[in-house]
């Protein structure tokens, strides 16, 4: 119960109210009979924060990529709560007003302090809780050292611990090997011909001739393989996802939001538009933050590079990655063009939906804040999985690369905490998802483990199959990867046919198609999220509420072991950067031994969780009095355009009505009464309880 946690008495004076011992002993009373009953108040924070750090750790060496002139610092609560009341009504100070840490930011020419993560007028009693509220940033004069900075702010006993903070960079597969494109309106033969020798391109672009797009979707080899070996050589037929029989069961649906941490989503691409998130409220183009989360005209995500709300796809620099992605999870089927995804819907509206939060714009990276603040924005938005196909290039992203998971979490503290947030804080206890699931690629360094923070245990980290069901040439496999997905090897193939075919933008693709081909571990990653999706959108389906770890736990039992079908030895062909030129390598199955993760199985997963979860019932509710309060009759009754009759055991504390699907509940005075709905045959009983005091916490 959290009424043990020092700050609970903020949020709950339960005997404030109280005028005299019986008042007192009677709302102790009711106050326990109502956290009795089937509530969300416990399961809702699941997640404790560290309230101690190591400030041992060594601020003299500076990582390589920090970020000169600012710094990141975790406060104490009672510091932070006392910098957060005096810069309430002020932009970012360079002052805390607390003096210890003041003295310092002068001695450091501090021109800004912070907090890291916006202030969300709804979402804030979640950021408390996970003490994501502690966290500022601290911008300074670039002449004074970073090793300086940090040792003289990590001396300041109200400070926590510090950080340094960096850019994060797309892990895109440099090593891979290009071929010359086929010409358009030709049927292509893939064989190892002169057509398709490898040159030397570092990242080519490989794109779809015309003619297979002109009259109808295609389906990919990763969707359904025919085992086509003129197409794609070495191709075995079943290395899929098996996606046809799933369609049977769903297809997707709306009310699933999967955030794509990326390049910006191409949100006006023909086969990707009706699939894109929107913020209802949200007003485009506004100079306002008219839904109070912090950010201003953010319809369709948001740019944490250009900290804007313009999404953007298609800039000098930019590879398509972002849309290439989205386009694996959730280009629109049954449109009659482009390709096929896994949880793009029918074609009638019903396919997930795409939040664009954008981490790369041309040759901008964001920084660690950056993402941090994109990952507490997909929780809070509605978004439940987190789709992260970054960063993961360990050669690039850390100096210090951590070797288990107690050495990342205290090297990256932040970032451990706002991954920790999306997990507990995703989703609703009321939702048909409470809580959210984080996967990762495992990274294309063709190492013996996947990378931080994709390792980290609480998440999902993908290692990518070619079309053989064998470890693609470029994967990361072993410790830290749970699963396997098809990711393409057009190194292994050589054929683009045998890389991975998706949307790009326009500009981005040749002959203006909007689609081509790419592969990585970055591919892989969105099979499994997009089957993540496929489970929710059917637990949706079916009216029933789950916890995002009872499926992250379901997807991992029911994936397909594959290591069998690497028995003999792979060729596949790579530049040589010192002699120019592109060279035979060889893949061992000896090594992959015991390495190899599973396959998803997509169809598995949708059936299992079927018998999962719970169905969806009406929450009890806490207000304040004179406080409103709307739920959607929507995700608890299949139908809401007949009548709904409803009765209360004490009227003079709430009034409810329904209007248009939608139960409105207005609080009136202190007190406690029982809510009955009815709607045809069925009936649900909730409780509403009217305190002094309440923070429009809402859900009880």
């Amino acid at each position: 119960m959290f009424f043990n946690s020092p700050s609970a008495a903020e949020f709950f004076p339960l005997f404030s109210v109280a005028q005299n011992f019986f008042e007192c002993a009677k709302l102790f009373l009711l106050s326990l009979f109502v956290l009795s009953l089937p509530s969300c108040r416990d399961e809702i924070f699941p997640y404790e924060p560290d309230s101690v750090f190591d400030k041992s750790i060594s601020l003299s060496e500076v990582p390589e990529g920090a970020i000169e002139g600012e710094l990141i610092v975790r406060l104490f609560p009672s510091v932070a709560d006392i910098v957060a009341e005096n810069q309430t009504s002020r932009a970012a100070s360079s002052s805390t007003f607390v003096p210890a840490i003041d003295d310092v930011l002068a001695l450091l020419h501090t021109f800004k302090f912070e907090r890291v993560f916006p202030l969300d007028s709804v979402t804030e009693y979640n950021a408390r809780a996970a003490g994501l509220n502690l966290w500022y940033s601290v911008r300074f004069s670039k002449d004074i050292p970073l090793a300086q900075a940090a040792s003289e702010l990590s001396k300041v006993a109200d400070v926590q611990c510090v950080e340094f903070s960096r850019h994060i960079r797309p892990a895109f597969d440099r090593t891979s090997v290009g071929f010359s494109l086929p010409k358009p309106h030709t049927r292509t033969n893939t064989s190892q011909s002169a057509d398709f020798v490898p040159n030397v391109d570092n990242y080519p672009s490989l794109d779809i001739p015309l003619n297979r797009l002109s009259s109808e979707e295609y389906m990919p080899w990763n969707l359904r393989n025919t085992g086509d070996t003129e197409l794609i050589p070495h191709s075995l037929s079943g290395c899929d996802v098996g996606i046809e029989k799933v369609w049977e069961i769903t297809a997707g649906d709306p009310r699933i939001v999967v955030a794509v941490l990326d390049e910006g989503i191409d949100l006006s691409h023909p086969d990707l538009a009706d699939n894109i998130w929107v913020n209802e409220r949200e007003v485009e183009n506004s100079s306002r933050d008219n839904d109070g989360n912090g950010y201003i005209g953010d319809v369709h995500g948001f740019n944490f590079v250009s900290r804007s709300p313009k999404i953007t796809a298609d800039r000098s620099g930019d590879k398509g990655h972002g849309t290439h992605v989205a386009g694996i999870i959730a280009a629109v089927n049954g449109n009659g063009k482009g390709v096929c995804s896994m949880a793009g819907g029918t074609g009638k509206g019903d396919g997930v939906r795409l939040m664009s939060c954008q981490l790369f714009d041309g040759g901008a990276l964001a920084s660690i804040i950056d993402e941090v603040r994109a990952i507490k924005y997909a929780a809070d938005n509605g978004a439940v999985i987190l789709q992260c196909s970054w960063g993961i290039d360990t050669r690039y992203n850390y100096t210090y690369t951590p070797k288990s998971d107690a050495e990342w979490k205290r090297l990256y503290t932040l970032e451990h905490d706002a991954l920790q947030y999306f997990r507990h804080y995703a989703g609703s206890p009321t939702g048909f998802v409470q809580g959210g699931i984080v996967v990762f690629a495992a990274g294309n360094d063709a190492d013996s483990s996947a990378s931080y923070p994709g390792a980290f245990s609480d998440f999902v980290s993908v290692s990518s199959l070619a079309a053989d069901f064998t470890p693609s040439s470029f994967s990361n496999y072993g410790s830290g990867c749970n699963l396997s997905a098809p990711g393409g090897d057009f190194r292994y193939h050589l054929s683009p046919w045998g890389a991975i075919l998706s949307t790009l933008p326009t500009k981005l693709s040749s002959y203006g198609s909007g689609y081509g081909f790419r592969n990585g571990t970055s591919m892989a990653c969105p099979h499994v999220t997009a089957a993540i999706a496929l489970a929710f959108s059917r637990a949706a389906q079916l009216g029933l509420h789950l916890r995002a770890d009872d499926v992250q736990r379901l997807l991992l039992k029911t994936a397909t072991p594959i290591s069998h079908y690497f028995s003999q030895e792979k060729r596949f062909y790579i530049l040589d950067t010192v002699m120019n030129k592109v060279v035979e390598r060889k893949m061992y199955p000896q090594n992959y031994v015991g390495r190899s993760a599973p396959l998803v199985n997509t169809l598995a997963l949708v059936k299992a969780v079927e018998n999962l979860g719970t169905s969806m019932r009406l929450p009890n509710v806490l207000l304040a009095p004179r406080e409103s309060q709307e739920i959607s009759l929507a995700n608890f009754f299949s139908d809401t355009e007949s009548d709904f009759s409803l009765s209360l055991s004490n009227p003079s504390v709430a009034s409810c009505w329904v209007d248009f699907g939608v139960l409105k509940i207005r609080a009136l005075k202190v007190g406690s009464t029982s809510c009955t709905l009815r709607h045809n045959s069925k009936s649900q009983t909730f409780i509403i309880t009217v305190r002094q005091g309440v923070n429009s916490h809402g859900w009880l």
